[in-house]
């Protein structure tokens, strides 16, 4: 039998699945989140056997373990218990839980991606998310589209250098870049950095759309596009000499010349697909710029 009370001076409800004809038992309450639910096992038995019903009690932030024993005699009859061993144990991080009962919990960490609570320590890798300047790690790959030639730059424009990225485009279409991040786990992007190249200003993309993939064989799907913020700008300085760029997430690399636009994203994705469709001139064959982060 469970007997429980839904609050203080609430009337106490009574769950009866059957009777339990053992002169010792084991006995075990297991609480997740809200829920709690009641087994006994024998003495030499392995198998937890659920008895009484589930009940559903909000103990707010703290609450009292221990045995309660009652004779049900509103006089004074008494009852007793005798017990050899209580244990309590601790696993508040079962993937049962609530999002916000797991970030409540100093013990536990919501894994974003997996949309389950993890110990802390054995959080998946996929979860173990970290903010960063760009999530184009070193040794990505990069595949050029709708370039009739880069002349091999395609690199430059992850490496973290300023040295620019040259697409002379085709006639297929608008041109981009395809970006698989070495790290191969999923990643958020919430902005866009794009750095000037070295020459031609008029080269510069003002438009752009970006994409992203959930798989290695996925379909890429739009997360943003519109122009960049230095569409307007009359005249762009350039990043003349091949040199290291000092970013974070939060800031570009103040000493260099970049635009960045920032969007709205809740995805996670795999790859990246970015494609220009104007550069600040037209009629421009070229598309060149130093970095994307």
């Amino acid at each position: 039998t469970n007997q429980y009370r839904q609050c203080d001076g609430c009337t106490s409800v009574n769950d009866q699945t059957g009777v339990i004809s053992l002169s010792s038992v084991w006995l075990r309450t297991k609480k997740t989140g809200n829920v709690l639910e009641s087994f006994y096992k024998g003495i030499s038995d392995a198998e937890w056997i659920p008895f009484g019903g589930t009940a559903t009690i909000d103990y707010g932030e703290s609450f009292y373990i221990g045995i309660a024993v009652t004779s049900h005699s509103s006089t004074t009859e008494l009852a007793s218990a005798c017990g050899t061993s209580f244990e309590t144990t601790s696993s508040v991080c079962s993937n049962a839980i609530t999002e916000s009962d797991c970030i409540s919990s100093s013990l536990c960490q919501w894994g974003t991606i997996t949309e389950k609570c993890y110990d802390s320590s054995k959080l998946p890798q996929e979860d173990a998310s970290e903010i960063m300047p760009s999530i184009f790690s070193a040794g990505s790959t990069v595949e050029t589209f709708n370039c009739a030639d880069t002349d091999e730059t395609e690199i430059y424009a992850i490496d973290g250098m300023t040295d620019s990225f040259t697409c002379i485009k085709s006639k297929n279409g608008d041109p981009g870049l395809i970006i698989s991040p070495s790290h191969q786990t999923m990643s958020l992007v919430t902005k866009m950095r794009i750095y000037a190249g070295r020459l031609c200003p008029l080269c510069d993309p003002v438009r752009y759309k970006l994409y992203g993939r959930k798989s290695t064989f996925g379909n890429f799907v739009e997360i943003s596009g519109n122009d960049l913020p230095w569409k307007s700008d009359k005249d762009v300085a350039r990043n003349f000499f091949p040199v290291p760029i000092h970013s974070t997430f939060s800031s570009g690399d103040n000493a260099l010349f970049f635009t960045e636009v920032s969007f709205e994203n809740v995805e996670y994705y795999l790859d990246y697909k970015v494609e220009f469709s104007k550069t600040r001139a037209p009629q421009s064959s070229t598309i060149t710029f130093a970095e994307i982060e």
